[in-house]
């Protein structure tokens, strides 16, 4: 049986907005950290 990580969001990319500071920046870096491209909006 393969070892899969079940959180994994590799080959997924996720559209984050407000990642300047706050919850947009934690979800942000979680989703990094979970094998996804992201792609963000920040205003400042």
């Amino acid at each position: 049986m393969a070892n899969t990580n079940p959180f994994s969001l590799e080959g997924k990319i996720i559209l984050v907005t407000g990642v300047s500071y706050g919850i947009g920046f934690v979800i942000a870096k979680a989703m990094t950290n979970a094998s996804a491209t992201i792609v963000f909006n920040a205003l400042k």
